[in-house]
């Protein structure tokens, strides 16, 4: 089984800026949560709550090519977790 790894950045929107956190498995994004203006949107493979914020087409992630720009940034399991369930229960 391969272990996820769990990441935040920063992302243009439609709405504005948001703050994307994906967890990561195998170099491929398998959830994400974005928080544009307080409010936050889940997306997995199978489902999504908006389709503006919904799962990337292409859902390879390679940390190396994430621009400087965007404040990649490593989270925690827990804290990739917390926002989940918060997201879902909206």
């Amino acid at each position: 089984m391969l272990a996820a790894k769990y990441f935040k950045l920063h992302s243009d929107t439609s709405d504005g800026e948001g703050v994307f956190y994906y967890e990561v498995k195998g170099g491929e994004i398998v959830r994400q949560v974005c928080v544009v203006h307080g409010e936050l949107y889940w997306a997995d493979e199978n489902e999504e709550a908006d389709e503006d914020y919904g799962f990337p087409d292409q859902p390879q992630f390679v940390e190396a090519e994430i621009p400087d720009y965007a404040g990649l940034e490593v989270v925690t399991g827990r804290e990739f977790e917390a926002l989940w369930g918060r997201a879902k229960s909206q």
